[in-house]
């Protein structure tokens, strides 16, 4: 009876296989995470470009990890700053390449969808082939 959590006649194998991709989508996440408390955007989108091989869609709550990952980490090294009390050497989170893998990842981690509001500033071109 507990092998078929899933009920309405789910076997046993179809409610682990589920399991393992929510298991696999949270280990994703928490490398993102990772990934952006150590201010690598490179480890990031090289993650995204797994999970697609692995089957699994990089989405946007993937780039929020990272996101909150790369806060986590400008706040410790503010507060280290404050209490060392010296300024801040880097500009910004690590240079030009780190912000271009930044707009890579976010790229690859969002939908693009026409009558989104976020999206109404940013330039569009037509690619025709």
């Amino acid at each position: 009876e507990n092998r078929e959590r899933g009920g309405g006649g789910k076997s046993a194998l179809y409610y682990r296989r589920r399991q393992k991709g929510k298991n696999l989508l949270a280990a994703y996440h928490g490398l993102f995470h990772v990934a952006g408390r150590a201010g690598r955007p490179d480890v990031a989108l090289r993650l995204a470009y797994a999970m697609n091989k692995e089957g699994l869609e990089p989405t946007e709550t993937s780039l929020n990890c990272y996101r909150a990952g790369r806060t986590v980490r400008e706040r410790e090294k503010k507060a280290g700053e404050e209490e060392d009390g010296s300024a801040a050497k880097e500009g910004g989170g690590g240079g030009i390449r780190a912000k271009w893998f930044e707009s890579l990842l976010t790229v690859e981690c969002t939908e693009y969808d026409r009558n989104d509001k976020r999206r109404s500033e940013e330039k569009r071109i037509r690619i025709i082939f």
